[in-house]
């Protein structure tokens, strides 16, 4: 977190935005909280109804107990954890887990009685989310898209600032182009490899995957900054990483998901 902290402060002042960010302070008491938890489950062979049965049980539990935060279920559509589901609770501040709705104990018991056995391993990892890099346009504020494309980037310590700086060239190059786009910057805090960075971006359709309206990140650099400049921000981006690039799909589970009411 340190890292990242020092990434994003010499980065606000290479680009002059100093004045435009509230201090922790002011943001702590003006938004919620930048942390995401996310659990990782795999469910085992042949056990996907016990499971998905046992979650909506849970989503009942945490309505019956008044739980004043969100858990939102996704399934992974893509790649090499295709079936599994992603459970995540956002806009946390690290002080939340100090008062959590009921004890531990409760709410384990509370899982291991919904859905027993039918895990192979849940994973668990913490995010900071940087609203400094990212770029919403308000359409998923209340509810989640149908789905989300998960570009995961794996940068060395020693790089985060010239990452993090090339990155803030992509939400200035949205805010240029007025690209309406719903994308998300998260850097990994606790629970895997240091420099983890992923990229989180909004689709309503599987249709808007190959939508020709629909630009990809380089060409919104290409077309805000003018193809050399451009290709020179797609290239730092590409410089600072670690040398792979991952890519998922994610599908909002609403029936297995839970959201408090007001």
């Amino acid at each position: 977190m340190r890292n990242l902290r020092i990434a994003l402060g010499l980065v606000v002042c290479v680009l002059g935005f100093g004045s435009a960010f509230p201090t922790p302070a002011q943001q702590a008491q003006q938004k919620p909280g930048s942390l995401m938890i996310a659990q990782e489950d795999t469910v085992k062979v042949g056990a996907r109804e016990q499971y998905e049965g046992g979650r909506k049980q849970l989503a009942a539990w945490h309505a019956s107990i008044k739980d004043s935060h969100a858990l939102v279920v996704f399934e992974v559509r893509t790649g090499e954890k295709k079936g599994d589901f992603v459970l995540v609770h956002r806009g946390l501040h690290w002080a939340d887990l100090d008062k959590e709705p009921v004890p531990e104990t409760q709410h384990q018991a509370e899982i291991d009685k919904a859905i027993g056995d039918s895990r192979i391993k849940s994973v668990t990892k913490m995010y900071e989310e940087v609203p400094e890099l990212g770029h919403e346009t308000g359409a998923t504020s209340d509810r989640p898209a149908k789905y989300y494309e998960i570009d995961t980037f794996h940068v060395p310590l020693g790089k985060n600032r010239l990452f993090v700086a090339a990155v803030a060239r992509f939400r200035e190059a949205l805010e240029k182009t007025k690209t309406p786009m719903d994308a998300s910057w998260y850097s990994l805090e606790e629970g895997g490899e240091s420099g983890t960075w992923i990229l989180v971006i909004s689709h309503a359709t599987w249709a808007s995957f190959d939508d020709p309206a629909v630009k990809s990140p380089p060409e919104i650099v290409r077309d805000a900054f003018g193809p050399n400049e451009g290709q020179a921000v797609i290239e730092q981006i590409e410089n600072s990483m670690g040398g792979f690039f991952t890519s998922e799909v994610v599908e909002f589970r609403p029936d297995l998901s839970y959201f408090p009411t007001n």
